[in-house]
């Protein structure tokens, strides 16, 4: 990677980050909605402002919009924007709204492409991946090669909003559903 969207990377704001709705378009990506954000901080913890944040994934059927990925007998979304840009603020916070990517050939976890760059830093280009799918995430080649440790940090828990009971009688309450919120920190080294 990257595996930025082709060409229409160009005609996508700077710091738009919500991969669920293109610009201009009404209808909502496929999959399950999420939310996944996190903490840009340094070695000791102190957030770092100004940290340039990005993201790649696959849409829910498990492709990516990139030539490289042009084999891929799966759909694409035509509604998923398939990647993401942020910028932290004084607090080295971030937030993206997407989807569960899906799994695709050669890969059996589910997981988001994170690129971080900020001045005075190392480059940092990692993944995320979820503890719901701990099987396919143990049948993943680049997931088993990390040690626990290493597991336990690029391996995001989420949050899952359970619907609430209505009071006239045990049916449940109809209700917009809420997102699955998961948290994704990333430490940079010194560069």
């Amino acid at each position: 990677g990257p595996f930025y969207p082709d060409p229409t990377i160009e005609q996508q704001a700077f710091n738009d980050t919500d991969l669920i709705r293109k610009l201009g378009k009404d209808a909502a990506a496929k999959g399950r909605q999420c939310v996944v954000e996190g903490l840009i901080k340094d070695r000791k913890g102190k957030p770092i402002k100004g940290s340039v944040v990005e993201i790649w994934q696959a849409c829910a059927s498990g492709r990516y919009n990139h030539k490289r990925d042009s084999r891929n007998p799966s759909p694409l979304d035509e509604n998923f924007q398939f990647w993401g840009r942020a910028v932290t603020g004084e607090d080295g916070k971030y937030s993206f709204k997407t989807i569960v990517p899906g799994k695709y050939p050669g890969r059996t976890a589910r997981h988001i492409h994170y690129r971080v760059d900020a001045d005075g830093f190392k480059r940092c280009s990692t993944q995320c991946y979820f503890s719901d799918y701990g099987e396919d995430n143990m049948k993943d080649g680049i997931y088993r090669g990390l040690d626990r440790k290493e597991r336990e940090l690029v391996t995001v828990e989420f949050d899952k909003p359970t619907a609430k009971k209505s009071s006239e009688g045990d049916e449940l309450k109809k209700q917009k559903v809420a997102l699955w919120k998961g948290q994704f920190d990333v430490v940079l080294a010194k560069g």
